[in-house]
């Protein structure tokens, strides 16, 4: 029996439906970039900024900025707080001095941890004066469709919830970052599966 080319074409493109429904997504950084602001250098306090979480995330990734792209110059731990003040369980990580050439210092986690809709604080610890720098007040910054930033946070109790803001500070502090896997709604995940499955069966019956 033969098979038009046209069906083949089909075939094909059911199955390559499929296997984007089945494929893995790629990981994304919440703040993907920033213009202007000012360099500032902070000292024994944990920086970072608010921020409202827009879908679920597997998070996998905790980062730093690296303000030259040489290193760092001093270990920091970060976190993720709930915007009740709990550390999320698993969320910490500690971005080690030393590195360089990326405008991010990652931390891969242990193991991924699933974080909900809803506001969260990121914060970084700031140890010595002259270390490594934290942007504040930037005039622009883009970030994943999943994330909203809110406000600037920070605390002087040394690695602890960012509770304090400051009235006027725009985008900041930056500081602090995350990475992970954007989580789709279920219809929208299921989408593709569901297309190249009609695709395969309206091709057997247009075979019979």
């Amino acid at each position: 029996m033969t098979v038009s080319f046209q069906r083949v074409r089909v075939a094909v493109a059911c199955l390559a439906l499929l296997a984007l429904g089945s494929s893995a997504r790629s990981e994304e950084m919440g703040l993907q970039s920033f213009t202007g602001g000012s360099a500032l250098s902070p000292s024994e306090a944990t920086l970072g900024w608010k921020f409202t979480l827009l879908q679920p995330l597997t998070l996998t990734h905790l980062g730093l900025w690296d303000s030259y792209q040489d290193g760092l110059l001093e270990d920091h731990q970060i976190g993720i707080w709930t915007a009740a003040g709990d550390l999320v369980p698993g969320a910490e990580a500690t971005a080690t001095l030393g590195g360089g050439g990326d405008d991010w210092r990652w931390v891969a986690l242990p193991s991924s941890v699933y974080l909900a809709p809803g506001e969260y604080v990121i914060g970084a610890w700031c140890a010595y004066k002259n270390a490594d720098e934290t942007v504040v007040m930037a005039d622009s910054i883009t970030t994943a469709p999943w994330v909203e930033f809110q406000e600037y946070r920070y605390t002087q109790d040394s690695f602890a919830y960012p509770s304090q803001t400051y009235p006027g500070a725009g985008y900041s502090a930056f500081g602090p970052n995350l990475k992970g896997d954007p989580v789709p709604e279920p219809a929208l995940a299921q989408l593709p599966f569901l297309l190249g499955l009609g695709g395969i069966v309206w091709w057997r019956r247009r075979r019979r």
